[in-house]
């Protein structure tokens, strides 16, 4: 599925412009319950989507940031199914890790609301936002996790 603003890469990367998401969505957060300033990827350590689940948490397939020629930046992402062993990341959590689903507009690329949730709330394929502390460069431990949902 590509969205409003996406392309697709030669390798089939899903590609959107930073811009657009950095400047796009920030959230009411009176309105949305959420602690913090509202904007969802200020801070994020990694993003990306669910791969397959582990005992404790999920293997991510990290998406990247790639500056054009014109200067602006290009997120990218491995396309479901071409996801790559070697370059996923092993998310751990606990009880204390906080999940919040965010719902995001196609049509204005901007945050509409925010809720809290559960582990349960991540599902294969689910894009993510990961928020806490890196143990190496393959394995992190979650503070936060957002859960982001298109409508």
């Amino acid at each position: 599925m590509c969205l409003a603003g996406c392309g697709k890469d030669a390798a089939g990367s899903l590609r959107m412009p930073m811009q657009d998401i950095q400047q796009n969505n920030v959230a009411n957060d009176a309105e949305s319950g959420s602690a913090g300033n509202g904007e969802f990827y200020d801070g994020a350590d990694l993003e990306g989507s669910v791969v397959e689940f582990s005992d404790k948490g999920f293997f991510l397939s990290p998406a990247t940031t790639e500056t054009e020629a014109g200067g602006g930046q290009v997120m990218t992402q491995a396309a479901p199914g071409a996801e790559s062993d070697d370059k996923n990341v092993q998310i751990s959590y606990d009880d204390h890790t906080v999940f919040q689903i965010v719902n995001l507009s196609i049509s204005s690329q901007k945050e509409i609301s925010r809720e809290d949730t559960d582990k349960e709330s991540v599902k294969k394929q689910s894009q993510v936002c990961v928020f806490g502390s890196c143990q190496d460069a393959a394995h992190w431990t979650a503070d936060k996790i957002l859960i982001l949902r298109w409508q």
